[in-house]
């Protein structure tokens, strides 16, 4: 890989999700590069603003927007404040994911409706508003997790809502060709680290940081409707 084509240097990044965890970990990798960042957090403010700072350490711009991505005004209004910023928008990084680990016998409507509208819903009005907004050439990065692959035990509501971003990363890849939007699903696994599960996240993020720089990068863009697995 050549240190240019992996910059990005000039790009405008949003990234959902990302005060904390694995979202923050994509948002300052992506300034690392040289990339300028719209932090979005739904509630907790604090930790997007110090996320913000961190990035402004880095040299690079970056400023933080309000918003729940299960409702599209807030997914519509964040994309106008960032247009409004920045007046271009390179990349977006879309990480929307609720968690369920239930029993078949034990899932709700309620549940199933709060983790699909999350996980599910959430990334296509995300995408539809990527599509509106994104420069030709953009880069669209769909966070999803490895469990949609595997048939693990109490994740079937979990694992459905994630296959459902893979398959729309294959599907959104030809919607969007006509402004050569690359469209990408990275789906993080889990590591095996003896000294316990707080170890096992930090490292998996970490590497999920790093594909997420990599397909928005010059790097990938020969590659297009792909689930890269991490």
């Amino acid at each position: 890989m050549s240190y240019n084509s992996a910059r990005l240097d000039g790009k405008t990044a949003l990234i959902t999700n990302s005060s904390s965890g694995s979202g923050r970990d994509a948002a300052v990798e992506l300034a690392r590069r040289g990339a300028d960042i719209v932090i979005n957090y739904a509630k907790d403010l604090s930790a997007a603003q110090q996320t913000v700072n961190e990035i402004n350490s880095l040299g690079r711009r970056a400023i933080a927007v309000q918003g729940d991505m299960a409702k599209p005004d807030d997914v519509r209004v964040m994309f106008l404040k960032t247009m409004e910023y920045y007046g271009k928008l390179d990349i977006v990084v879309s990480n929307s994911n609720a968690d369920s680990f239930k029993h078949i016998s034990e899932i709700s409507v309620t549940e199933f409706d709060r983790v699909f509208n999350t996980n599910a819903r959430g990334q296509l009005l995300v995408a539809q508003q990527a599509y509106k907004h994104l420069s030709v050439g953009g880069q669209l990065v769909m966070l999803t997790n490895g469990a949609a692959a595997k048939g693990v035990r109490n994740t079937s509501l979990y694992s459905g809502s994630n296959a459902a971003v893979e398959s729309f990363a294959q599907s959104l890849a030809a919607d969007m060709a006509d402004k050569r939007i690359n469209v990408t699903a990275i789906a993080p696994g889990g590591v095996h680290i003896v000294e316990g599960t707080k170890k096992v996240e930090q490292v998996t993020s970490r590497w999920s940081a790093r594909a997420v720089a990599f397909a928005a990068s010059e790097e990938y863009g020969w590659t297009n409707g792909q689930t890269l697995t991490v």
